[in-house]
């Protein structure tokens, strides 16, 4: 488990900006705040631990990968916007609270691509984590 320290100093370390290009910057409400909170709560942090320095170097390291890895699939939003759209059930599920077209797209994939596979409306929504099983 990673500390509260080593959390505190990848924070620090990587400041806001790199909190807002997570999937905060990507129409996440109030990120900036959520970002700034995270920010705070890093730079209140006084715990000092032997493996500190190691955990914290670590960390950061694996953050850096994170953000490069981000990076590379917001480059690949715009394509899969683009081929989503086209799609026959597009309307519908971008018509549902919350849904856009990566998370409709990543929902379609999960279902087989077709809404036509489930018998009530209630199946959908147990699949889409919305409801219980029915």
């Amino acid at each position: 488990m990673i500390s509260k320290s080593v959390c505190r100093n990848v924070a620090i370390t990587l400041g806001q900006r790199v909190w807002l290009r997570s999937p905060w910057e990507r129409g996440c409400r109030n990120g900036a705040a959520v970002a700034q909170k995270a920010v705070d709560a890093a730079n209140s942090q006084r715990t000092i631990l032997a493996t500190q320095a190691m955990g914290s170097a670590l960390a950061t390291k694996l953050a850096a990968e994170v953000t490069v890895i981000d990076h590379e699939l917001s480059e690949l939003y715009p394509e899969i916007t683009e081929r989503f759209t086209r799609h026959e059930s597009a309307d519908v599920l971008l018509s549902l609270p919350g849904f856009g077209a990566v998370l409709a797209a990543t929902f379609l994939a999960n279902i087989g691509g077709n809404l036509d596979g489930f018998d009530t409306v209630d199946q959908h929504a147990a699949v889409a984590g919305l409801a219980p099983v029915p």
